[in-house]
């Protein structure tokens, strides 16, 4: 693909223009554009949370064997 027609492409879709389009139109973009920020909200907060969890289990996993550490130390 040559480079100009790339960075044609990237522009056009960096501008977004929604100037031309009808009010129905638009009211459509808006609900489509709702929903894909609802989808991507859902799945990012999904990613949080399981996210979360790994961080800890990993945590739990540090604190058993600092108090397996601890214990060995501890009585000799």
């Amino acid at each position: 693909m040559p480079r100009v027609f790339y960075e044609e492409q990237e522009q056009e879709q960096d501008e977004f223009n929604v100037s031309m389009l009808s009010d129905e139109e638009l009211t459509q973009l808006m609900e489509k554009y709702k929903e894909k920020l609802q989808r991507y909200t859902v799945f990012l907060n999904e990613e949080f949370e399981r996210t979360e969890r790994k961080i800890l289990t990993i945590h739990l996993e540090q604190v058993k064997r600092f108090n397996r550490w601890f214990y060995l130390n501890k009585n000799k």
